[in-house]
């Protein structure tokens, strides 16, 4: 991450790489649920889950100025947002098992707990590269391969069968390796 600000903006101000991480692993958090909350939506009731998920989201802008007032160092402002993620992830799938019946344990655990895992060890690999090479065209050299072992991990590991084929098709260089991947 200091690579990518250092080539994005230069000199970084101060807290920029940990606010930068923090609304990261909060993205993270949010691409764990958004199909389900198309399907609360499609069910017609969503008062309650809206008015929830509005106080769970904004709740961090009233706690963090308390947080800041009292003294508190800035990583725990920014604690607030991911464990306001979390809440909402949890108040996302409390509502789609109500309202449409899903089976969020397997859902979480099919989809979840396995994209979390390569997620992982991913994130680890990159810096494992990026604290083992000071050349810079290595390391962008080894994480564009990270990324591509990511997406074919994710394709292996993560989606089945019926997932796999319909991904496959979408994207047209890939069909020399449908019957690897398949």
């Amino acid at each position: 991450l200091p690579l990518l600000l250092n080539l994005w903006i230069g000199e970084a101000p101060d807290n920029t790489l940990d606010f930068s991480k923090y609304v990261i692993y909060s993205f993270l958090i949010q691409q764990l649920y958004p199909g389900i909350c198309r399907v609360i939506f499609a069910c017609g009731d969503i008062k309650n889950y809206q008015i929830w998920f509005s106080i769970y989201s904004l709740l961090v802008i009233p706690l963090g100025c308390l947080l800041y007032y009292v003294g508190s160092p800035l990583n725990s402002i920014f604690l607030l947002l991911i464990i306001s993620q979390f809440l909402v992830f949890c108040l996302t799938g409390y509502y789609a098992n109500k309202l449409a019946g899903i089976n969020i344990r397997k859902y979480f655990y099919e989809l979840g707990v396995k994209n979390v895992i390569l997620y992982i060890v991913s994130s680890l690999m990159a810096c494992l590269i990026v604290n083992s090479f000071s050349n810079l065209l290595m390391q962008i050299l080894f994480i564009f391969f990270l990324v591509l072992g990511y997406v074919l991990l994710f394709l292996r590991f993560v989606l089945n069968k019926d997932e796999k084929c319909y991904m496959l098709t979408r994207i047209p260089f890939t069909s020399i390796f449908n019957r690897n991947l398949v």
